[in-house]
């Protein structure tokens, strides 16, 4: 109430949220509607009889402005406008005070008072009831005395006694409550639309958000809604969608027999109650594969009951169908492996101590899968006595601490056979890390256990028959020395003494017994020493490689000397073996090297090694007439030779005895050779544990 140009307008949000929320379109469609509704009603009022005062509805109007409008300017102005329009009985110069005399602090007042409290009030009633307060005590306590102010000063009376009239006459009562019926009024209603607004975009939000596809119709079946994951398994767009009869946007075939599939949103608007799909249910996209789906559909019904429309609900499973197919496929692999196995399955529930028995599990114990009662006590029967303890210790270690379980045990039938079986199991824990179930198989493995056992006892027998020949083997070579030995004495006594009356043929057949009789001698010696290298072995110490190849070189200084070989030999790693035995192997391998060199060249041998973890290798090089590729694996036989007598002298032992001196202590022997090319000796050897090395040097 008041002079026709004493009015105002409402007030925007609180002091914090200035120039914030919406874009300036929207705060500047704000104003300038309530700017225009204010203003209109500034010129429709009634006038107090005796007074100069008008009762108006303006001030509605600009307090919604000053709650609503985010931006202090813009609220601002509207003060302006609504203390400008309207009729004037008074000049503008002191209207335009006058109005902004108690519309400026009715705006900063509305907009904390909005801003900080009653927009964050969610009942609608107690948001109402606020304003209708706010509204009223803002018209007590700003408008009421600030206009009774400014006419004590233009009728020079008191201010005090104008205001205390003021509030006795209570002039403005009845406008204030007519500007908080209507502005009480259009914020409900602005905010009950801000609410449906707010809640069909988070619907909308919700809707797109979600993994599953919705789809929404009318009581006609025409498509209302299509969320986004519906769009893209039907492959349509949601725009080009709407209102489209769902049997265009939808096509449901069964996925087995491609038979076409009722909509389910068929049957809920003729039956009236919520459908699923079928199992192996598929849709036919408008582009693209075929997907899996599984889905199921509701009606859509008002606050009193009343059928709206559909909502049907579809999630593509195609992979997870997919997996569910291939997990059966391998489920039914697994059986007819199990099948064809004969293997039983066995799964523990710790906590409940029940046993399920699956495949041939029952069978495997001697019963009937109706036989067993599932209770872990009742297998105590079904094993042997001298077995139990042990089986049923290693299970509760599973259970306990999930120690692996593979136990080999004998079972008692009730026919009183004996049959061995083996069980293997792993422990199951639950989500939180307790232990939950034991699972495992069980196998029948007798006829290995006699095979097992047949192979040890011809194992026993060959092991014993080998010691037997390695021991003849010695005490043959050893016996045979002597009668040897006799034989090349007396041949060479027979030709000091008696050569000279010998003839030619009987010097030649004299030669040959004595040459014969070396060579049965040599062959005799390596005999010896191959037969010592497993029966007459000693004790592994740590061994000077470097001081093995020069007591090597020693032994063969002679062809050294003679063949002009040179020797060189890098910085090898000590070893831990049998001293003597690894001169051995060392003397045949550079032995060898010297022996099968190039005609007319002197041999060149190398000797290197290197440490790798616990072991050592040893690479002996020549530059020799090398080894076909077919007679590699040969060389190493007993007795083999690969060229004469008379070209390379030999018995053919040294590369078996080399070979079964490296087995001996654990290691390998092997060979790179091609013809003309060199041939180059590799030995494994275990390493000393103090890893030292010797230098290199040169042997000639």
């Amino acid at each position: 109430m008041g002079d026709q140009g004493h009015h105002t307008g409402p007030g925007g949000g609180g002091a914090a949220r200035v120039d914030d929320g919406p874009p300036l379109r929207g705060d500047v469609t704000v104003f300038l509607i309530l700017a225009a509704l204010g203003a209109a009603a500034s010129f429709v009022s009634l006038n107090i009889p005796e007074t100069p005062l008008y009762l108006d509805t303006r001030m509605a109007f600009g307090l919604m402005g000053f709650a609503l409008l985010r931006r202090w300017w813009l609220a601002l102005l509207l003060a302006l406008v609504l203390s400008v329009s309207g009729f004037h009985t008074l000049p503008l110069g002191i209207v335009v005070p006058t109005n902004l005399l108690y519309l400026l602090p009715a705006l900063a007042a509305t907009r904390v008072v909005y801003g900080r409290g009653l927009r964050h009030v969610r009942s609608l009633a107690l948001f109402g009831l606020g304003w209708a307060l706010w509204v009223l005590a803002c018209y007590q306590i700003i408008h009421g005395p600030a206009i009774a102010v400014a006419y004590a000063l233009l009728d020079a009376r008191p201010v005090a006694a104008a205001v205390i009239d003021s509030a006795r006459v209570q002039p403005f009562l009845a406008e204030s409550l007519l500007v908080a019926l209507i502005s009480t009024s259009g914020l409900l209603v602005l905010r009950g639309r801000a609410e449906i607004a707010r809640h069909r975009h988070e619907l909308a939000v919700t809707l797109e958000s979600i993994g599953d596809a919705v789809i929404a119709t009318d009581l006609r079946g025409r498509v209302t809604r299509l969320n986004g994951e519906a769009a893209r398994l039907t492959a349509w767009d949601s725009a080009e969608a709407l209102g489209r009869p769902l049997s265009e946007i939808l096509t449901l075939v069964n996925a087995r027999t491609g038979a076409p599939v009722e909509s389910p949103v068929a049957t809920v608007l003729r039956e009236q109650r919520t459908v699923d799909l079928a199992n192996h249910t598929a849709l036919i996209p408008r582009v693209g594969p075929v997907r899996q789906i599984a889905d199921s559909a509701a009606p859509i019904r008002d606050t009193d009951g009343r059928m709206l429309g559909v909502v049907m609900v579809l999630r593509d499973v195609t992979e997870a169908y997919a997996r569910r197919e291939a997990l059966a496929h391998r489920q039914r692999q697994l059986d007819l492996a199990l099948d064809a196995a004969g293997m039983g399955i066995w799964d523990w529930d710790i906590q409940s101590n029940t046993l399920d028995w699956l495949g041939h599990q029952a069978s495997l114990f001697g019963l009937r899968p109706e036989d067993f009662d599932g209770r872990l006590e009742s297998t105590q029967a079904l094993v042997h006595p001298d077995d139990w303890e042990a089986t049923i210790a290693g299970a509760l270690a599973t259970s306990r601490d999930g120690a692996p379980y593979d136990q080999t045990f004998r079972s008692v039938w009730p026919d009183g056979s004996v049959h061995w079986l083996r069980a293997v199991a792993k422990l199951i824990r639950d989500a939180e890390g307790r232990p939950w179930r034991v699972i495992g198989t069980t196998e029948d493995i007798t006829e290995r256990k006699a095979a097992e056992e047949r192979l040890h006892a011809t194992v026993d027998a060959l092991s014993h028959s080998n010691t037997e020949l390695e021991r003849f083997a010695y005490v043959a070579s050893h016996d045979l020395q002597e009668p040897i030995r006799s034989m090349v004495a007396y041949s060479q006594l027979l030709g000091q003494r008696y050569g000279d009356r010998l003839d030619d043929d009987a010097q030649a057949f004299l030669e040959f017994i004595i040459d014969g009789a070396k060579r049965m001698q040599a062959l005799v010696l390596d005999l010896l020493e191959y037969s010592r290298v497993q029966a007459g072995g000693l004790p592994f110490t740590t061994v000077d490689m470097g001081g093995v190849v020069r007591a090597a070189c020693d032994n063969l200084a002679n062809a050294i000397r003679c063949s002009a070989a040179r020797v060189e030999v890098g910085a090898l790693p000590d070893v831990l073996g049998d001293q003597s035995q690894i001169v051995s192997l060392v003397q045949n391998l550079i032995g060898n090297a010297i022996k099968f060199h190039k005609p007319g060249e002197p041999p060149q041998v190398s000797l290197s090694g290197w440490r790798h973890g616990a072991w050592v290798t040893l690479a002996v090089e020549d530059q020799g007439i090398g080894i076909a590729p077919e007679d590699r694996a040969r060389i190493f036989e007993i007795f083999k030779r690969l060229h004469t007598r008379q070209d390379y002298p030999g018995t053919g032992v040294g590369l078996s005895i080399a070979k079964r001196i490296a087995e001996r202590h654990g290691g390998t022997i092997t060979v790179d050779s091609q013809p003309g090319e060199g041939t180059r000796f590799t030995v494994t050897l275990p390493g000393a544990s103090d890893e030292s090395q010797g230098d290199g040097f040169t042997l000639t």
